[in-house]
């Protein structure tokens, strides 16, 4: 990890959601600048963004003003951390919130958008699709696993990151990119990144809300065997950002 975690807290849930939406582009441009600087031509940016109610807010920010006329659309990808195995237009797909809240009110070109596909005949053959367009799409992976630029995270309330849930066997995963996972709730089957391949990202940025998230926050700030506390980026750097009320259980 690119130093120790930097640990922010906001007021309240709207706060947060702009702090995050802010970070998001921050990441975003700042990144971008440092391949221009180095002379890189046709550099893309590969952001994986989770679902969940918590980001909502700050996704429904990025889409409206000031942000949207200022995001380097063209440029960035946009994947997704995790998946519910329900259709696309389901109340609980992450696709349908990633689309209602952001991506169907921005100008990203459709080539840049990349789904998991849940009408496929199963998850594994999901995982399987999803893995090859990773693999097609982003650069030669760093010891075995594609280096995201920005990896987006939720946290649960049982400390679970993505769709890997704690005790789950996703979480053993060691050489795969994408794997299947069961939990939640609801409690479904599920498409998601592996621990590999979060922990190879360039910048990992936690979001974090509610106060029944507080101990979850605790565990995973301390490193404690809870999913969450398990993310550490190796050559990558580590936010969270937190509103009070998650915050609570976290030693100033």
């Amino acid at each position: 990890m690119k130093g120790e975690p930097v640990f922010h807290v906001l007021p309240d849930a709207e706060a947060l959601a702009r702090a995050a939406a802010g970070r998001i582009l921050g990441i975003v441009r700042e990144r971008l600048a440092d391949q221009a600087r180095k002379r890189k031509t046709g550099v893309k940016f590969h952001m994986a963004l989770s679902g969940g109610t918590t980001p909502r807010r700050a996704f429904e920010l990025l889409a409206g003003p000031p942000y949207a006329e200022i995001f380097p659309w063209e440029d960035v990808h946009f994947w997704q951390v995790d998946e519910r195995w329900v259709p696309p237009d389901h109340p609980e797909s992450n696709r349908r919130m990633l689309l209602d809240t952001l991506l169907s009110h921005v100008p990203v070109p459709s080539v840049n958008l990349h789904f998991i596909d849940t009408s496929l005949g199963s998850p594994a053959d999901a995982v399987r699709a999803y893995e090859t367009a990773l693999r097609a799409a982003l650069p030669a992976p760093k010891r075995g696993f594609p280096a995201f630029d920005l990896v987006h995270l939720g946290l649960g309330i049982e400390g679970h990151v993505a769709s890997l849930f704690p005790d789950s066997p996703a979480m053993d995963e060691a050489s795969a990119w994408v794997t299947t996972s069961t939990g939640g709730d609801p409690d479904l089957p599920r498409v998601t990144l592996t621990l590999s391949v979060i922990n190879a990202a360039a910048a990992v940025l936690f979001v974090v809300s509610g106060s029944d998230r507080a101990e979850a926050l605790e565990k995973t700030l301390a490193g404690e065997a809870v999913p969450g506390g398990l993310v550490s980026p190796e050559n990558g750097t580590l936010t969270f950002l937190a509103d009070e009320a998650a915050a609570g259980e976290v030693e100033p």
